[in-house]
């Protein structure tokens, strides 16, 4: 499962800096999609509300806003809300 969390274009892919468990998706148009891939106990925080108390959620905050302000330094950016999809 992975928490997209930005679009590049796609001629900037190059300049992607090294980010842990940053994953950016093959793409056919100008766009590319960049996720971050969650690791497997948060999997199931992410599916169930009850499960995302507070410190949890400040935590997948934060790790999404250390990896974008890293992404920022290196390639302009379109910033996605936090969330998920499966793959």
């Amino acid at each position: 499962m992975l928490n997209p969390i930005a679009l590049i274009a796609s001629e900037s892919a190059h300049l992607l800096p090294e980010i842990k468990d940053l994953m950016p998706l093959p793409s056919v148009g100008p766009w590319m999609l960049l996720a971050l891939q969650l690791p497997p106990d948060d999997i199931a925080r992410y599916a169930d509300i009850t499960q995302q108390d507070a410190s949890w959620l400040s935590w997948a905050l934060a790790r999404q806003h250390r990896a974008l302000e890293s992404l920022c330094e290196s390639v302009p950016i379109y910033r996605l809300r936090l969330a998920r999809f499966g793959l």
